[in-house]
């Protein structure tokens, strides 16, 4: 079966939480819908169909995601000579999902009700805007009080400390002055 030939040889390079994700559209999407059909005798059109019907059981979003591990798995199967040429659909349009944000007042609320670390990842949350992977994946280390900055060069997830898949998350940010009783304080 190409997908487990596929999973073996390709998709055991990527990052672990990119592996996850891709393991679950092909277990939970792409086998029940593909299985039994040879890489030969998929189409634009089946694809396309497929992505359709997806539109009514999963976000825009997810269906963007999906796509992208079926055009990963069909550019390894041109590599590997089971098909030639691409697949081409149209894929559903995203709907604009407003995110909620914490009000000036909840996280005052927040970290008024907050000691020590806990309230230091709280602050740093709102402050610099970091993920909650990026803010425990920090060590004292990679604050420094005298250049007044913070280093963000790893994440947390899956069990495990990498390096950010968004690499524009790397790098080093700049705290005010004000923060350094604070950060002495944990």
């Amino acid at each position: 079966m190409f997908a487990a030939r596929w999973q073996d040889d390709v998709l055991v390079h990527k990052e672990a939480s990119t592996a996850a994700t891709v393991e679950g559209h092909i277990t939970n999407l792409l086998i029940p819908t593909f299985g039994r059909l040879a890489m030969g005798d998929l189409d634009s059109e089946r694809a396309q169909k497929f992505l359709n019907s997806l539109v009514r059981r999963i976000s825009p979003k997810t269906v963007k995601n999906v796509w992208a591990t079926l055009r990963m798995m069909w550019k390894s199967a041109v590599a590997w000579k089971y098909v030639t040429g691409e697949l081409h659909v149209e894929l559903p349009k995203s709907r604009k999902l407003r995110m909620r944000c914490y009000t000036i007042q909840e996280v005052k609320r927040i970290l008024a009700n907050t000691e020590g670390a806990e309230r230091m990842f709280f602050w740093l949350a709102a402050e610099a805007g970091l993920r909650a992977g990026e803010l425990i994946a920090l060590r004292a280390s990679d604050i420094d009080l005298d250049k007044l900055s913070v280093e963000v060069a790893k994440q947390f997830g899956m069990g495990r400390s990498t390096t950010p898949k968004a690499k524009q998350v790397l790098g080093v940010f700049v705290f005010l002055r004000s923060w350094v009783p604070i950060l002495r304080s944990i």
